[in-house]
């Protein structure tokens, strides 16, 4: 498969995979980042790109240590309020996302969800 979002994530993975590792307690990192402006010179999900890298990066550096992971196809949430829409980064992490968090944590029978937020700034990335 060539480029995408969805390479090294569970997405490219068969369901009956996806459940053998959840019953073995393989984490699971869910990438997620903002739609917004980065100046004229990148494109509004790099901060999306970049949670999903530093989460195939995790995923890697993990299985070097025996820790099984699985990583989620990247998520975007919420849009700049310079780029219009509702706002919304992850600085700081408000009500919305953890009763969010919880919800996902109940549902699916976790033990713990970890948000793992990055931001970038125009001029680098930030991992």
């Amino acid at each position: 498969m060539g480029y995408s979002v969805f390479t090294d994530t569970m997405v490219d993975m068969p369901w009956p995979q996806v459940e053998a590792a959840a019953r073995r307690g393989a984490a699971a990192l869910l990438p997620v980042g903002i739609i917004e402006e980065h100046g004229p010179h990148m494109g509004l999900g790099v901060d999306t790109y970049s949670a999903y890298l530093v989460a195939v990066r995790a995923k890697k550096a993990l299985a070097a240590r025996g820790v099984e992971v699985l990583v989620a196809p990247p998520q975007y949430w919420g849009i700049s309020p310079a780029t219009g829409i509702f706002g919304g980064t992850f600085d700081p992490i408000h009500l919305g996302h953890l009763v969010t968090a919880e919800q996902a944590r109940v549902d699916l029978d976790l033990a713990q969800v970890v948000y793992l937020r990055v931001e970038t700034e125009d001029h680098r990335v930030g991992f």
